[in-house]
Parts: structure tokens; C-alpha cells; sequence
């Protein structure tokens, strides 16, 4: 997996991206507003804060790369 990979864009453009390196997963969301903003958030929390297409589609991916059982 490379070490930025997009999730999910949504419909105004905002984009969710999951970021691996050695030690761990984030997920860095960012915002399609002009000077929007860019937050940083941890794969666990992330997932366990809520639902959503965003979510679903982070879920997906995690089960498409093996991360996550079926």
C-alpha cells in the first residue's frame, strides 16, 4: 500500500486520505474549502467515531488489503 491513499472525496470535494508509515495509521482529512483546513486523526478513532461514506469506504479498503477480517 503506498503511504497515502485516498479514501473517499465527497461531494463538495472534500477528500479523506488514509496515511501509513512503519509504526502506525492515520487518517488525514482535508477540507476543499478555500484555505481549508487539514486535521490528522488515528485509524482506531477515526473508526470508531461515528458513520458515515467516508467511514464505510475506510472500512472497505481496510478489509480490500486485509487489515481488517471479513
Amino acid at each position: 500500500m503506498p503511504a497515502e491513499t485516498l479514501i473517499y472525496k465527497g461531494a463538495n470535494g472534500d477528500e479523506w486520505y488514509l496515511e501509513a508509515d512503519s509504526e502506525r495509521m492515520l487518517v488525514r482529512y482535508q477540507s476543499s474549502r478555500r484555505g481549508g483546513h487539514s486535521s490528522v486523526m488515528d485509524l482506531n478513532d477515526f473508526v470508531s467515531d461515528g458513520h458515515g461514506p467516508e467511514r464505510e469506504a475506510l472500512r472497505g479498503l481496510l478489509h480490500e488489503i486485509g487489515y481488517l477480517a471479513p
